[in-house]
């Protein structure tokens, strides 16, 4: 993850992007528990919410991969697929957990 790059595609500091990504991960790992929430109770509409939520927190900090897989979730969502959502919350879970690591390597 090139953190500078993607600090100036926000023309950011490095330093602050790095503040909002503490807050993307916060707001991420809510949206995940949200999500295997939803999928043990299959709540179509709460998987909706928590994958909406989490794709647009990525697309605004230029995270594309968490993006894709969020919006992948939402639309899967919204047909009432809630099937296999445990691999994509297994997915998305790894992609929050090397923000962490980059964040922790960082400080």
């Amino acid at each position: 993850m090139n953190l500078r790059a993607l600090a100036e595609n926000l023309e950011m500091t490095e330093d602050e992007f790095l503040e909002m990504l503490d807050l993307f991960v916060e707001a991420s790992s809510s949206d995940l528990r949200q999500l295997q929430s939803a999928a043990e109770e299959g709540d179509a509409s709460k998987a909706i919410q928590a994958a909406h939520s989490m794709k647009g927190a990525a697309a605004n900090l230029g995270l594309m991969k968490i993006y894709e897989v969020a919006r992948q979730t939402e639309m899967e969502a919204r047909r009432n697929h809630l099937a296999g959502i445990a691999e994509i919350i297994e997915a998305l879970g790894k992609e929050l957990n090397q923000i962490v690591e980059t964040l922790a390597a960082r400080r």
